[in-house]
């Protein structure tokens, strides 16, 4: 039982991990974008 707990816990985590990893990427990506964009207009 404690097993399958375990187990359902760290794919729970593991979601969790990938999700705050592609948003991070996805963040960078767009300040990037944004900073190109300030550099054009200023």
């Amino acid at each position: 039982m404690a097993v399958l707990f375990l187990n359902q816990f760290f794919d729970v985590f593991h979601a969790a991990h990938n999700y705050i990893e592609k948003l991070k990427e996805e963040r960078e990506m767009y300040s990037r974008l944004i900073n190109m964009m300030r550099l054009l207009f200023s």
